[in-house]
């Protein structure tokens, strides 16, 4: 039975997270995009669930940077 070494655990942990900051990019960016639609700059509470999401997924993206220097460390 094949084991997996600390090593590959590492590197699987490593492309999982990258797989995961992708979508997160992909929303910031679309999250982005929406804020500077007309109908959103006119309608504040739309410009808040808007930009908290943002900011959301900013820190999860920093969370994700973190973790893969950790896991680059780890190598």
């Amino acid at each position: 039975m094949a084991t997996i070494t600390d090593q590959q655990k590492a590197i699987n942990a490593l492309t999982l997270t990258r797989l995961r900051m992708d979508e997160d990019l992909q929303e910031f960016r679309c999250a982005q995009r929406m804020l500077s639609h007309k109908a959103v700059l006119n309608d504040g509470l739309r410009w808040n669930v808007i930009w908290e999401g943002k900011n959301a997924i900013s820190k999860r993206l920093a969370a994700r940077l973190q973790r893969i220097d950790g896991l680059l460390g780890e190598w």
